[in-house]
């Protein structure tokens, strides 16, 4: 899907939640004027677990090599190897493919985002080839230091993406404690951004 698709379906989906807000406020006011309080009561308890049933896909972008499918894994509750596992590679670029993670307690996705800033997926290519406006939210993932790219992330989903949130996610952590003194700044730093 190009970026002009993509941005179509996003203008589509934005136009049929409106509708579907109209809707909803339209159905509520009816009950209350048709039954009072007790309408209005019963119809909102009847819609009240309706959320459970929409299903939250979450990407999980950011350099490669920063521990995407590592995070993947353990939040998944799985080891590398383990069926279903994401697979995490060395040295070497390992995801080239976005491949989908599904969670098996909660109605959730988490999205294996190839690695930005690529031979394969460069930077000025990363959000079409990867068809991220497709995504609920975003978990940019970042390993020793802020870079560029994370913040071009930021800036991509904070400022084209309306109603869609992100969050950087610091990884390997177990690097900060060889140089604590620095780190602890570092991290001070990462506090107020």
């Amino acid at each position: 899907m190009g970026f002009a698709a993509s941005k179509q379906v996003t203008e589509e989906c934005e136009q049929n939640e409106d509708l579907q807000h109209e809707k909803d406020v339209k159905k509520f006011q009816d009950a209350f004027e048709s039954g009072g309080y007790s309408d209005l009561h019963k119809i909102v308890s009847d819609n009240l677990d309706e959320w459970k049933k929409i299903e939250l896909n979450i990407a999980v972008t950011g350099k490669s090599g920063s521990g995407k499918s590592s995070f993947i894994n353990a939040f998944m509750n799985k080891k590398p190897g383990d069926e279903g596992a994401a697979e995490v590679g060395g040295f070497e670029e390992t995801t080239m493919k976005i491949k989908k993670y599904k969670h098996e307690k909660y109605n959730m996705c988490l999205w294996d985002l190839p690695g930005i800033g690529t031979a394969r997926f460069p930077r000025d290519e990363y959000l079409r080839k990867t068809s991220f406006t497709q995504f609920d939210f975003f978990l940019i993932v970042t390993a020793t230091r802020l870079s560029e790219n994370d913040v071009y992330l930021a800036k991509e989903v904070h400022e084209k993406m309306e109603r869609k949130r992100f969050f950087l996610l610091r990884t390997k952590l177990d690097d900060v404690s060889k140089e604590k003194k620095r780190s602890e700044e570092e991290l001070e730093k990462i506090r107020f951004l």
